[in-house]
């Protein structure tokens, strides 16, 4: 958004300057410019959502590699073979 608003500022001042553009139209992307910055104020005075408030956050990092240790395969419960029974769907007659 920052680079649409950059290039939006820049085009709109060449026009001016170049006489090109309406007041109606340098008025209506002020408008997108105010808003922008509306959107930019607001994030920075909100708190960080998803964690914990300032002051309380821990000094070390939330996630950790560890390459050393061999990672085993997590444990499955051992498969049982049915017979009998076709990956079919059955119509009253008997898969040959």
């Amino acid at each position: 958004m920052t680079a649409f608003v950059a290039a939006l500022s820049l085009l709109t001042a060449s026009d001016v300057i170049a006489g090109r553009v309406d007041l109606s139209r340098v008025l209506s992307h002020a408008f997108i410019l105010v808003g922008y910055v509306l959107v930019l104020v607001l994030s920075r005075l909100q708190p960080a959502r998803g964690g914990p408030p300032n002051g309380q956050r821990t000094p070390r990092p939330a996630w950790r590699a560890r390459f050393d240790e061999v990672d085993q395969p997590p444990a499955r419960p051992a498969l049982r073979l049915v017979r009998d029974r076709p990956a079919q769907a059955r119509t009253g007659r008997r898969a040959a």
